[in-house]
């Protein structure tokens, strides 16, 4: 009876743990701040198991938040896990990065000098620069 006690306990351990892995979904309530602008540039940054970027925002406007406005360079970090990276219990990362052209609505939550979209749907284009 103790040996399947333990292995039961082991195996609602193990059915947990991927639930606790995964970041909570954050809301556009969430967001601290809220701008609309086009992707000027998208930096990466790779480690062994995920893509770091920083997305240049050029501010058209500000729909919610304080210190930014209209003509500003809005830096937001986003990250994606690789899909060579070890299976273990972590988070995978936003859905999507934009791309440079692009004019999207940015819903971003900011901790002092460092903003994030917010997880895992932080933005939404709304428009397409045509390249010159």
């Amino acid at each position: 009876m103790r040996g399947f006690r333990l292995v039961v306990c082991g195996v609602v351990c193990l059915m947990a743990a991927p639930a606790l892995a995964e970041r909570p979904p954050e809301t556009e309530e969430d967001a601290t701040h809220i701008v609309v602008g086009e992707v000027e540039a998208v930096f990466t940054q790779d480690t062994r198991e995920q893509h770091n970027y920083v997305v240049k925002i050029v501010v058209d406007r500000v729909e919610k938040g304080d210190g930014v406005q209209a003509g500003d360079a809005f830096f937001v970090e986003c990250f994606q896990r690789k899909r060579t990276a070890p299976r273990i219990p972590a988070p995978y990362g936003h859905k999507a990065v934009p791309k440079a052209r692009e004019t999207i609505r940015a819903c971003v939550i900011r901790e002092g000098s460092r903003s994030e979209g917010i997880y895992k749907d932080w933005y939404k284009v709304v428009a397409v620069r045509a390249p010159e």
